[in-house]
């Protein structure tokens, strides 16, 4: 069964059954919080946010292989 969601409400829709998450905010924040909490309640976060992997990649990118899930975070311009 497909499932798609698109949001304006990140935060309160992490739990319907989704597979995973695209980031498509931009920016650092609210982006790295949103992708935080995805990333916590076990879902695959896929992003093109550079300014925000710059910063902090590494620290998502230890959250996401402690709770068992991907990032995916290339992009062509």
């Amino acid at each position: 069964m497909d499932r798609h969601l698109l949001t304006t409400q990140p935060g309160n829709d992490l739990n319907n059954g989704c597979d995973f998450v695209v980031e498509l905010v931009g920016g650092i924040e609210p982006a790295r919080s949103f992708i935080q909490r995805s990333l916590a309640a076990g879902k695959h976060v896929v992003t093109a946010n550079k300014a925000l992997l710059a910063l902090d990649g590494f620290g998502l990118m230890k959250v996401a292989e402690m709770q068992k899930v991907c990032t995916g975070f290339e992009a062509s311009v």
